[in-house]
């Protein structure tokens, strides 16, 4: 089993850092960005084979799931990012995220731990 590290949304190769959750406001686009890394091997960042493919699943509130592809950065395929619209983030929940990857015929299931936090808006 592989886990992903959320990363901040304007990096760029071999400049970015860890945010550990990614904070939003429901119904406001965001870009996702996520590094593979191997827990197995001390975190050490996982290089993915060329022409992979790897499918997001994000918690909604209502208990399903928001199916979303990632494309690989050029130059670095342990890095991956998608680009959420404002109506796919209305019903995202906060919590843990799970993921496939796809290599050929190989399939690798994977997690973000607290991946997405919502930020509550508005008075109480």
């Amino acid at each position: 089993m592989l886990k992903a590290d959320i990363l901040n949304s304007d990096l760029t190769i071999n400049n970015y850092q860890v945010i550990n959750t990614l904070e939003y406001i429901p119904g406001s686009a965001f870009t996702l960005c996520i590094q593979l890394v191997q827990p197995h091997r001390e975190n050490l960042r996982y290089m993915t084979e060329t022409g992979a493919e790897l499918t997001l699943h994000l918690p909604n509130k209502d208990g399903t799931e928001l199916e979303v592809e990632m494309e690989a950065l050029e130059g670095d395929s342990s890095i991956w990012s998608c680009d959420l619209t404002a109506e796919q983030t209305e019903d995202l929940a906060s919590g843990n995220a799970t993921f496939e990857l796809t290599e050929g015929a190989k399939v690798t299931l994977g997690w973000i731990e607290n991946a997405l936090a919502l930020i509550v808006t508005g008075s109480c």
